[in-house]
């Protein structure tokens, strides 16, 4: 039982991490004129969270900056913590049915 339960932190954590990465990669290229077209239509899909910071795009105080940033990281987190989540419990349950001939 605790294997399983190591196996899952172990999933959420690094599914987390390629969303955090996910979500640096766009902004950083966002601020490139060439290919801000792209990350506009690209982060509905791979950071719906980022709508916000493309209302905001410019934010009052580096405070507001800091804060919208840990939002939308946070939440990136969370969001691909959850779907590599789900992904390993289909794995795992998939794993585990006998086979039928």
């Amino acid at each position: 039982m605790m294997a399983i339960r190591r196996r899952f932190a172990r999933w959420f954590l690094f599914s987390g991490g390629v969303g955090v990465l996910v979500a640096l990669l766009l902004y950083i290229l966002g601020a490139f004129t060439f290919s801000r077209a792209f990350v506009v239509h690209v982060s509905v899909v791979l950071c719906p969270e980022m709508v916000l910071g493309l209302g905001l795009s410019d934010p009052p105080t580096p405070g507001a900056l800091a804060l919208l940033l840990a939002f939308v990281f946070g939440t990136n987190f969370v969001l691909y913590g959850l779907i590599g989540l789900l992904l390993c419990g289909v794995w795992t349950w998939l794993r585990r049915r006998p086979a039928t001939p």
